[in-house]
């Protein structure tokens, strides 16, 4: 008795995709329970992978892919009975509120993602807080309740990505940790 999933992955030859990326496997439930299983989504653009790659100045003028795609995401999870956390850019949460509201109501947290993915490491606290503040009040105004959850972008709370030894980051970044805590996160 085992339950299906999908699983994200391009195909092998020897493995035919179904459903686009996404091919069903088996999975033997009885080794989890509700709470072993966390599913989380970051809810950016396809251009939001970094400033410097591509200006935040030019965001506004790129095709939009956020809300087609999340809506199908949205319709796999409902089949599947999944729930999620989404942790939205602010920066998106301001122009699809429509879509927030639809998370929402299909039964997903919403947490947020900062506002203009940057490096957390790279800002000073000021700009952090205000980025972080900004984020909070652009998902919350979708009218979900307090967001307390927060994900750094590119993992930089570990410090700047590739600035330590051999590529690693370059130390825990304890300042924005202590505002989190502060402004009532998890």
């Amino acid at each position: 008795d085992g339950a299906r999933l999908l699983t994200g992955g391009i195909g092998r030859k020897e493995e035919p995709v179904r459903e686009g990326f996404f091919r069903e496997l088996e999975v033997d439930h009885t080794r989890f329970n509700e709470r072993s299983t966390v599913l989380t989504v970051d809810l950016e653009e396809w251009f939001h992978l970094d400033e410097s790659v591509v200006p935040p100045g030019e965001w506004d003028g790129l095709p939009s892919r956020v809300e087609e795609n999340t809506r199908g995401l949205l319709d796999l999870l409902q089949a599947r009975g999944a729930r999620a956390t989404f942790f939205v850019l602010g920066w998106v949460a301001a122009r699809h509120q429509g879509l927030l509201r639809a998370i929402r109501e299909r039964g997903h947290e919403l947490a947020t993602h900062g506002y203009m993915h940057r490096c957390v490491a790279a800002m000073t606290e000021t700009e952090f807080l205000s980025d972080l503040r900004r984020a909070r009040e652009a998902v919350e105004a979708s009218g979900c309740e307090p967001v307390r959850g927060y994900r750094a972008a590119r993992w930089s709370l570990g410090g700047i990505p590739g600035g330590g030894r051999r590529g690693s980051a370059s130390g825990l970044a304890t300042a924005p940790l202590d505002a989190l805590i502060r402004d009532g996160f998890r």
